[in-house]
């Protein structure tokens, strides 16, 4: 799919390569430059915002309010080293807000650190044997105020790491539910709640 930037994103895009809303560092001539990291997640949040019109996931009655979803700054403190312990594969029917039940699969858990603390959180997948990817449903201190309140996802491929994985809460995104009432979202099971805020990724957009 070939994005279109919106107004409104491109905007924040360019704000943020002149340095002056997002993390940047100074080169050698003094110049403020934006990191390759943190240029390349403003375009994939312009790109998510069209998506969420073109899919019409965004409800039609609030589109025309509609300037693109709400986040934090990029943060590359929460870009995080995690630790893998292999689970034993065990089967899980999630809750949703519907009457749907879908099934998921134990796939790993992962230990990170932030400050002087560690956390675990549970990476599932709906496919043992294709391993499309790794789905991570969490919730944190900052739910129900900055963010969605019924807690927020990370989506990403698993490429084979065997002892440690990169766990980046600057991907975390909300349910689709939290802005269409015709989604069915898995819950967030409660051994995937943090007793921490992480002030990374998206906000929520209603309240």
């Amino acid at each position: 799919m070939v994005f279109r930037l919106t107004y409104h994103s491109l905007l924040v895009l360019l704000i943020c390569v002149a340095g002056i809303s997002c993390h940047t560092k100074s080169n050698s001539a003094g110049e403020s430059t934006i990191s390759e990291y943190t240029k390349n997640l403003y375009i994939l949040r312009a790109g998510k915002d069209e998506e969420m019109l073109e899919k019409k996931i965004i409800e039609t009655d609030k589109i025309k309010d509609f300037k693109g979803l709400n986040y934090f700054e990029p943060d590359s403190s929460y870009r995080l080293k995690a630790k893998i312990k292999w689970l034993g594969k065990e089967k899980v029917v999630f809750k949703t807000n519907s009457e749907r039940s879908p099934t998921y699969y134990k796939f790993c858990s992962l230990t990170f650190q932030v400050a002087d603390s560690t956390y675990t959180v549970i990476a599932y997948t709906e496919d043992m044997d294709a391993m499309t990817g790794l789905f991570i449903p969490f919730k944190d201190k900052t739910n129900n105020h900055e963010t969605y309140g019924g807690g927020r996802y990370i989506e990403v491929p698993y490429k084979g790491e065997k002892e440690t994985f990169e766990l980046d809460f600057n991907l975390a995104f909300n349910p689709y539910c939290h802005y269409n009432h015709g989604y069915s979202c898995p819950l967030v099971p409660f051994e995937n709640t943090l007793n921490i805020e992480i002030p990374a990724g998206e906000k929520k957009l209603y309240e």
